[in-house]
């Protein structure tokens, strides 16, 4: 883990991932690196835990059951192609974030191979990693996260952060509003005004004459 091998910011196995957070766990034997990515990640809204030694990951992910697994590919001990075999069947496991300094086509071939066992959201990014691109990622993967937080929707809805705007249409010959179209937002605490596509999943708006 981080120096002295102890976890950061981890809840207990079995609690609840608090509303507006999510769970990630950092696999890197880089320990200033492991603990950029932890800080970028908690200002993002996730709760980090960081390896830096690849024996200690099997009880990391058991223990604290990551939604999001970000691996390095270059660990001592075991590669990240072994980690992966690791990670089949963890249910909890929705997305992962392959590294890796080597050459771009070893991180092309890790993430076709994690495609083929079945993982749904793989994403890559080359060593040396861009602050800006990773905190882009990370956020990428947090708003698809809240797509699948259906009570965290639920109360959005009832406090009201869930509101439309409206977008006139106009006759371009005559310059008259034809029609009204609704646009669904999420007024979210943390990342501001959300598109349907961040906590939906599919559909956004619908117009109204």
């Amino acid at each position: 883990m981080m120096p002295g091998d102890k976890a950061m910011d981890a809840p207990d196995a079995d609690s609840a991932v608090p509303l507006g957070k999510d769970r990630l766990l950092i696999c890197d034997d880089d320990a200033d690196f492991a603990e950029e990515v932890a800080d970028i990640a908690a200002d993002v809204g996730y709760v980090t835990e960081a390896v830096t030694d690849s024996s200690l990951f099997v009880e990391s992910v058991a223990k604290f059951q990551p939604r999001l697994v970000m691996l390095d590919l270059k660990m001592p001990g075991l590669d990240g192609f072994d980690l992966l075999n690791i990670l089949i069947g963890k249910s909890a496991i929705r997305s992962l974030l392959l590294v890796s300094g080597s050459d771009p086509r070893i991180l092309l071939s890790a993430r076709r191979i994690a495609e083929d066992l079945g993982f749904p959201k793989v994403k890559t990014l080359s060593k040396p990693i861009d602050p800006v691109m990773l905190r882009s990622t990370l956020h990428e993967n947090f708003t698809e996260v809240l797509s699948l937080d259906l009570p965290a929707i639920d109360r959005a809805f009832e406090d009201g952060e869930l509101i439309l705007h409206y977008q006139p249409k106009v006759n371009l010959k005559t310059g008259n509003v034809t029609s009204v179209e609704a646009l669904l937002r999420w007024r979210h605490d943390r990342f501001g005004l959300l598109p349907p596509r961040a906590f939906m999943g599919g559909g956004s708006s619908s117009s109204t004459r």
